[in-house]
């Protein structure tokens, strides 16, 4: 692997990682998208049309949070290895 660079590496650990999570996916994606709609269109059926949108913006808004923090988790990993995010404007900036 040394050898070949790091391209060969990280087309390996996608390989491996898309076979190892493939079904896991699935089977969300089975889940959250029926033919009727989804989860919100089931709940609202089940009960509440308005609780069944806000149960939708809920979990719209949810998810929107959690990948806005994926940046930051990138960063704050590389904290420590790059002394350019270490303190000062750099810092304030990527935060």
């Amino acid at each position: 692997m040394r050898a070949r660079g790091p391209l060969l590496a990280m087309v390996y650990l996608f390989m491996v990682l898309s076979t190892l999570f493939t079904p896991e996916v699935l089977a969300t994606a089975t889940f959250v998208c029926e033919e009727r709609g989804g989860y919100s269109v089931d709940f609202s059926w089940h009960s509440d049309r308005f609780l069944g949108l806000q149960q939708g913006c809920h979990l719209w808004v949810i998810g929107v949070i959690i990948y806005a923090f994926y940046p930051v988790f990138f960063l704050v990993s590389l904290d420590p290895g790059v002394l350019v995010f270490a303190k000062g404007f750099a810092r304030v900036t990527a935060l």
